[in-house]
């Protein structure tokens, strides 16, 4: 059990806020998309945030959340759903410049919230927090990554 000073919960609890809005965002936006790729990516993305949510309850608990066991569990889902969203749709130009609005958002949020992780990596003293922290970041970074992936194939990232 680790104890956490008040502004190391405050940090936690601030990130909890965060993660609830990319969950609530990833979930609007896998409605919202055209593109059946994309609406799968925003689900997957969505269900990363959601464990990352639940890390960091544990962590307001004052307890060090597991990472590796995940990781694994998290790329298995992954395979699992890029077979399922192999297929593309046709989408109209005003639906392309939905998902791209769509995508451009998502980034800007993962780069906000990769930052506020690393925030909390320096604010924390416990090693194990702060390595949580910096594997939910790498993981935030990695997000990041897949949407821009989608932007540039499909002509959405200048």
């Amino acid at each position: 059990m680790v104890n956490m000073t008040p502004k190391e919960m405050n940090l936690v609890n601030d990130l909890k806020k965060q993660e609830k809005l990319c969950i609530e965002k990833y979930r609007q936006y896998a409605s919202r998309a055209c593109d059946n790729r994309l609406k799968c990516l925003f689900q997957e993305l969505e269900q990363h945030e959601t464990h990352h949510l639940q890390m960091l309850e544990e962590m307001g608990k004052g307890q060090i959340p597991q990472t590796t066991q995940n990781q694994q569990s998290n790329q298995q889902g992954n395979q699992a759903n890029a077979s399922r969203c192999a297929h593309e749709n046709t989408c109209s130009q005003q639906d392309f410049e939905t998902d791209k609005f769509l995508c451009q958002d998502a980034l800007s949020m993962e780069k906000y919230v990769s930052s506020a992780y690393d925030t909390g990596i320096f604010e924390f003293s416990e090693t194990g927090m702060r390595d949580a922290l910096n594997w939910i970041q790498k993981q935030e970074q990695q997000h990041g990554e897949k949407i821009w992936q989608y932007m540039n194939e499909n002509n959405m990232y200048n």
